[in-house]
């Protein structure tokens, strides 16, 4: 119950933070407020950190700049960019067609196949983008729109090299993001010192949309994201990709007096429905791997925790390169070596032909 609270409250978060960031560069250039959104938001994830007694040392410092870059510097940076020249509640809807990205980009750099719901998935959110970006028309400003599309795409690619850093290493979730935040955050201060802009205008709005992101949409809400990774799976924490977009429209629509048209509506619902029809295949995914997993013989041994399931022949000397969290124990309460990745990962390579044909 905990957890599932934490991510609707992580959804609320993230959802009202694009009104937050609609206030806030309409008194600053949009380069100025990522640059101070990202670095104070930077210093306050390791702030946590120390405050939880997490580790605070940095590996792949190469690596973890990459998915910084891609994450932070082209996430955040496109993402408020885009405010500047379209609505907060289709801004966001935009952005979040990012699981959308990741199925395209796992596919070539992971070899994860597309199957089953995902292809219907696919289909509903382009054709959702069409509507909303009005691309079928050919009128208006498209820039908010593909510095909003362009965001997701960049968040997408990030998460494919970020889930490739965490296979490989032995790294806290929360550690990840608070050294890629502040890699990301350098090359947008050095935009938002170069770049001619307006001056910020110092005022109660642009401060209270500033701490809203620094403390309540960054240090609170990544800490609840790690807190319910390690308590539900995949799938069940993916449910913030939905609700994110549902209550930035509502309170854009509300707060803001943004009323999108039919055609603008009928988008927004379609690519809702992609991200729900990729969380329930998720989901779906799950139910099958924990019924195999109960049917498999003896000669496996279970390594289970609150986060995921995963097993392995019983002579391998850990329980995979990924099984959710290093105090993952097997049926004989052994520790298993585990690492961080996520758990589809760690089923064993003989379930994986089975389970992709009754999943497809």
């Amino acid at each position: 119950m905990l957890p599932a609270f934490a991510i609707a409250v992580l959804a609320a978060i993230w959802g009202y933070n694009w009104i937050m960031l609609k206030i806030g560069v309409s008194y600053s250039a949009p380069f100025t407020f990522s640059a101070l959104r990202s670095l104070l938001g930077a210093l306050a994830l390791f702030a946590v950190l120390a405050l939880l007694r997490k580790p605070l040392s940095i590996v792949s410092v190469g690596r973890i700049a990459l998915v910084g870059l891609l994450q932070t510097t082209g996430f955040i940076g496109l993402s408020t960019w885009a405010l500047a020249f379209a609505g907060a509640g289709k801004t966001a809807v935009l952005v979040y067609t990012m699981p959308l990205w990741v199925l395209v980009f796992a596919w070539p750099l992971l070899g994860e196949r597309v199957r089953g719901l995902q292809w219907a998935a696919l289909a509903a959110g382009l054709a959702g983008l069409a509507l909303v970006t009005n691309v079928y028309a050919g009128f208006g400003d498209l820039r908010g729109d593909a510095l909003a599309v362009g965001s997701g795409a960049s968040w997408a690619l990030g998460s494919i090299f970020a889930k490739r850093l965490l296979d490989r290493s032995r790294i806290e979730v929360l550690s990840l993001t608070a050294w890629q935040m502040l890699f990301g955050s350098l090359p947008l201060v050095l935009v938002a010192l170069l770049a001619p802009s307006a001056p910020i205008v110092w005022s109660t709005p642009f401060v209270v949309a500033l701490l809203y992101n620094v403390f309540l949409a960054t240090a609170l809400a990544w800490t609840l994201w790690t807190f319910a990774l390690q308590r539900l799976s995949a799938a069940d924490t993916g449910m913030a990709s939905f609700g994110t977009p549902l209550v930035g429209v509502i309170a854009a629509w509300l707060q803001l007096g943004e009323r999108p048209g039919p055609a603008e509506l009928a988008g927004i619902a379609l690519v809702l429905l992609a991200l729900g029809l990729i969380s329930l295949r998720g989901l779906r995914l799950r139910t099958t791997l924990s019924g195999k997993a109960a049917r498999m013989s003896t000669d496996v041994v279970r390594c289970e925790n609150l986060a995921c399931l995963c097993e392995v022949p019983a002579g391998e000397a850990s329980c995979a390169p990924a099984c959710g969290t290093p105090d993952a124990r097997d049926a004989h309460n052994v520790k298993c070596a585990c690492g961080h990745a996520p758990c589809a990962e760690a089923i064993d390579r003989q379930l994986h032909g089975e389970i992709g044909r009754e999943s497809a």
